[in-house]
């Protein structure tokens, strides 16, 4: 990706095993009993029902971890292991998204290890299941460890999930646990409407 180019897609995926290596053994075990023709039948056919479930799941992977970057800038260091973004930023997989100012990503570009953004604010999506509420996310700072499903929030930190609201100078959020810590700097805040409770 060159410094002028706004858009980046970063996709990966596993090639799947072959199914049919399996298949032989598997009837034979079974003890099933048909004739030798439609034996060769019903292996195909099952072979078609894995290799079809096997495209989906490997679909559905490569959709879990692409990365779609838009930016004014973006460089690549020497040693490749990292990608600092500049200018109207916005990042987003499947799951979450982030819009700030600047970035760097650490680590494999497919998977980075961290996010770290700035902005004024920057501005961070998340929704676990279509059907969820999304968390929100607002911040001078924020670090994100995707794999870890960690929120640093430094600077004015402020979430907003389904029924409450945190306020406090830094807050650390744990996504797939959905609990936070705030830091011992300033005062916390937490708004909670009718209907749900404080954590």
């Amino acid at each position: 990706m060159d410094g002028a180019g706004h858009k980046t897609r970063l996709r990966t995926g596993h090639d799947c095993a072959d199914s049919f290596l399996l298949l032989d053994h598997a009837y034979s075990a079974s003890g099933w009993q048909f004739p030798r023709s439609r034996r060769r039948l019903y292996l195909v056919a099952i072979a078609f029902v894995l290799l079809g479930s096997a495209e989906r799941s490997r679909a559905e992977e490569d959709a879990r971890k692409t990365l779609i970057v838009t930016a004014k800038e973006a460089t690549q260091s020497e040693t490749r292991d990292s990608l600092e973004l500049n200018g109207d930023l916005i990042i987003r997989s499947d799951s979450w998204r982030i819009k700030a100012d600047s970035a760097v990503l650490a680590g494999a570009l497919d998977e980075p290890d961290e996010i770290s953004v700035n902005g004024a604010p920057a501005k961070f999506t998340y929704q676990r299941e279509p059907q969820s509420a999304p968390i929100s996310a607002v911040s001078d700072f924020i670090n994100f460890h995707p794999d870890a499903q960690r929120l640093e929030l430094d600077g004015d930190a402020y979430i907003e999930r389904e029924g409450q609201q945190i306020s406090s100078e830094s807050i650390h959020y744990f996504l797939d646990d959905d609990l936070f810590k705030t830091g011992t700097q300033g005062r916390v805040r937490v708004v909670t409407q009718p209907g749900n409770e404080a954590d």
